[in-house]
């Protein structure tokens, strides 16, 4: 998949993996750092180099122990050398996953087990109510992010069933055999007693959309449907890591998908069995941040003094950014879907489960709605 980063000046350092030692120098005088440090003081060197030009030798040298000596220290905790590099990786890989995993959320949303529900006229046809869903999402970047940072996610899982919770309505057509149907999802995982298995982290998001189906087959035999269809869904949301102590982390998303889908149901006494596929375009934008690194924290170093100071000098950054765009060329998905409803008066129960063969992503869904 085709991306575009927008990682900030400092995400440099992110090119090189080996976890050695690398000389550099300072005011001219030889230092012996780590890796990363390194790397973040090649892509900043003027800037460094204009912050300790009056620091004396062993100002600058004391610094370095301690950042040599938090680095040492720290490194069983954070499980890695390379604290700064392990967590740009991490949310950079995080934004892949954030743009195959969205679109998989919405094709889940409003998912009916009829083909085409019928006209409006003569006899109403409609329906309204509420979809819960689930899809499966690989959170381990994100807690390798937050772990290098410091921050305990001993509760959080690497793979998290991503919840989805919709109101929809679908209106029959007149006239011609169409009908029309609208969508509206919200989650704020904050508020949903998810704080104790998620923390550090919290997850929110909305979604709106629609779609238009058009009945191409109709037999009266187990009223056999075939319809054809077209819908946009829209979705933002953000992905936030805090921890006072450590770090702050956010990741803002926007998603826009284009979808044509068909799907074909038949119906036997009251069950409704279908099935269907959806070919999905999505755009999408995701930029992340982290700010408020307490570095002395994270290293867990006594000399907070002169870490705190590497910090002043940037060559520990105190915040960095960055981010993913792709466009609707570059993440085009195939799914497929199915499921049973079943069809009674005044109700409509649909379970569907749908499967995202570029990405391997599987997901399910339920909804209860009032139906005529």
């Amino acid at each position: 998949m085709k991306k575009i980063l927008l990682v900030a000046s400092t995400a440099l350092l992110a090119l090189s993996p080996v976890l050695a030692d690398t000389a550099i120098t300072l005011n001219g005088a030889n230092y012996t750092v780590p890796d990363e440090v390194a790397n973040i003081y090649n892509a900043n060197k003027i800037a460094i180099d204009s912050a300790i030009q009056n620091v004396s030798a062993a100002d600058i040298a004391n610094v370095i122990n301690a950042i040599n000596s938090g680095y040492a220290i720290a490194a069983p905790k954070l499980g890695t050398l390379m604290p700064y590099t392990t967590s740009v990786n991490g949310l950079n890989e995080f934004t892949d996953i954030l743009c195959d995993t969205i679109p998989n959320t919405q094709a889940q949303q409003h998912v009916w087990a009829k083909a085409w529900i019928g006209n409006l006229l003569p006899k109403p046809n409609f329906g309204l109510g509420i979809n819960a869903g689930v899809a499966s999402m690989d959170v381990s970047p994100l807690t390798r992010t937050a772990k290098s940072l410091g921050m305990d996610t001993g509760g959080v899982p690497d793979t998290l069933a991503f919840p989805t919770l919709t109101a929809d309505a679908r209106v029959g057509g007149i006239l011609l055999p169409f009908d029309v149907g609208v969508v509206v999802s919200t989650i704020d995982t904050s508020k949903m007693g998810l704080d104790s298995k998620l923390d550090p982290m919290s997850f929110n998001y909305f979604t709106i959309g629609g779609d238009i189906r058009y009945a191409i087959l109709k037999l009266p035999l187990f009223q056999t449907r075939i319809s054809v269809g077209a819908g946009a869904y829209y979705t933002k949301g953000s992905v936030e890591a805090n921890d006072s102590k450590y770090a702050d982390a956010k990741l803002d998303f926007n998603t826009t998908t284009l979808m044509a889908s068909t799907q074909a149901s038949a119906k036997f006494l009251v069950f409704v069995p279908f099935v269907g596929g959806k070919l999905m375009v999505s755009k999408s934008n995701v930029d992340w941040s982290v700010s408020k690194i307490q570095w002395a924290n994270i290293l867990g170093s006594a000399n907070s003094e002169y870490i705190n100071q590497a910090v002043a000098w940037g060559l520990l950054p105190s915040k960095f950014s960055g981010g993913s765009k792709t466009d609707y060329s570059d993440n085009v998905r195939p799914i497929l879907f199915g499921g049973i409803g079943l069809d009674i008066p005044f109700f409509d129960l649909t379970m569907s489960a749908s499967y995202d063969f570029m990405s391997e992503i599987a997901g399910a869904a339920v909804s209860l709605r009032f139906a005529l």
